[in-house]
C-alpha cells in the first residue's frame, strides 16, 4: 500500500469514529430533547401554579449519559472484547507455539515500523485472529489456541502482518467504537426488558430467568500468564 493511500484510509477512517459517535450522541440527545418537548406540551396549559416544563432538563441529562457511555466505551472497549473471548495476556512465553508468535509479531513490527502491540492468545481450537485498539500505541492482536497449533512460520507471518495492517489503517479503532457504542446499547436494551419484565411480574424472583444469559458470560479474566 502506497503512503498515499495508506493516508488516504486512515482519514475516512477517523471521519467515519467521529460520525459514529456523533450519531451515538445525536441518539442520546434525540430521547432527551423528545421527552423535554413531550413535557413542555403537556405542561404547557396547565395553570400559572402548576409546574410547567421549561429547561430542557431531559436533554441535558441524556446527552451527559452519551457522553460518559461513549468516553468509557472509548476507553474499555477493547479489553472488553478481550475479555468477551476469555482471552488472557501473552506476558511470558514458555510453549515453542508461544514464542514463535512473540517473534513473528516483534519482526513484523520492526519492518512495519508500529509499535509492538499486547498480544492475548484465546482459548479456542478455531483458527482465527483479531486485533483491537483505538491507536498504535493502544492496539492488542489476538490469536486463537488453534491458530497456533495449525499454522507454520510463513503463514503466521500472513496473519500478524495483516492484523497490523488494520491497525495501521486505524480500521480497529473504527471497528472498536462500532462494537462498544452498540454494546451499550445493547445493555441499555437488555436492562430496559428486564426492568419492565420485573414489573409485569414475569421474571422470577432473583434477577434472572431460566434462561437468563448469567451462564453465558466467560469467566472473569482477563488471566496472565506469568
Amino acid at each position: 500500500m502506497s503512503d498515499s493511500n495508506l493516508f488516504e484510509q486512515q482519514r475516512i477512517n477517523r471521519r467515519r469514529s467521529v460520525i459514529l459517535v456523533a450519531g451515538f450522541l445525536a441518539f442520546f440527545a434525540w430521547i432527551g430533547f423528545g421527552g423535554d418537548l413531550a413535557a413542555f406540551l403537556y405542561t404547557r396549559d396547565l395553570p400559572a401554579r402548576e409546574y410547567h416544563h421549561v429547561f430542557p432538563v431531559f436533554g441535558a441529562i441524556f446527552t451527559l449519559i452519551g457522553v460518559v457511555m461513549a468516553w468509557y466505551g472509548w476507553r474499555n472497549g477493547p479489553k472488553q472484547g478481550l475479555w468477551a473471548t476469555g482471552a488472557w495476556e501473552l506476558v511470558t512465553p514458555d510453549q515453542p507455539e508461544e514464542k514463535v508468535l512473540v517473534n513473528v509479531v516483534e519482526e513484523m513490527c520492526i519492518a512495519s515500523g508500529l509499535p509492538r502491540p499486547t498480544i492475548w492468545i484465546v482459548p479456542d481450537q478455531d483458527p482465527n485472529a483479531f486485533a483491537t485498539g483505538t491507536d498504535e500505541r493502544h492496539a492488542h492482536i489476538a490469536v486463537t489456541e488453534g491458530l497456533l497449533r495449525q499454522l507454520g512460520r510463513d503463514e503466521l507471518q500472513a496473519v500478524v502482518g495483516h492484523e497490523l495492517a488494520h491497525i495501521r489503517n486505524q480500521d480497529v479503532r473504527l471497528m472498536t467504537l462500532l462494537a462498544a457504542l452498540v454494546g451499550v446499547i445493547a445493555l441499555i436494551s437488555d436492562g430496559t426488558g428486564r426492568f419492565i419484565g420485573r414489573g409485569g411480574g414475569r421474571v422470577a424472583r432473583g434477577g434472572g430467568s431460566k434462561n437468563g444469559h448469567a451462564g453465558d458470560l466467560p469467566p472473569l479474566g482477563p488471566r496472565l500468564r506469568q
